[in-house]
């Protein structure tokens, strides 16, 4: 699927942020990054697959619990070295064509047909 306007949480730490992206990410057409992603950056597939088993009656409540939003820098490290970490401010010319290429496909397979809002959060 292609993303079309995704929700982007900016915000300094401690400013209840979080708080805000969990509720946001219950909305039933929103699909975000879960642990999974972190863990397996390479196989967006895998989120993709726990953004179809949430909507599931018990089964979702359970997968929601396990698998909550979040920022999860390793994901994006491994699209854009040095995103979680970088020597100065980052800057528009920063994000190459090639890079918005790898993360825009890679968020797309996170999306599903009923979740298909990115929801995105970034802090600090």
């Amino acid at each position: 699927m292609k993303i079309q306007k995704p929700i982007f949480i900016v915000g300094a730490g401690r400013s209840g942020s979080t708080v805000f992206n969990k509720l946001f990410a219950e909305h039933p057409q929103v699909a975000w990054l879960s642990i999974l992603a972190n863990k397996f950056p390479q196989k967006p597939q895998i989120n993709g697959l726990l953004m179809s088993a949430i909507d599931y009656p018990l089964l979702g409540t359970i997968l929601k619990r396990k698998f909550s939003t979040g920022e999860f820098y390793t994901f994006w490290e491994h699209y854009c070295k040095g995103f979680s970490s970088p020597f100065r401010d980052l800057r528009k010319d920063d994000l190459t064509i090639k890079k918005s290429k790898r993360i825009r496909n890679s968020l797309s397979h996170t999306l599903v047909k009923k979740r298909s809002r990115m929801l995105i959060k970034i802090t600090d």
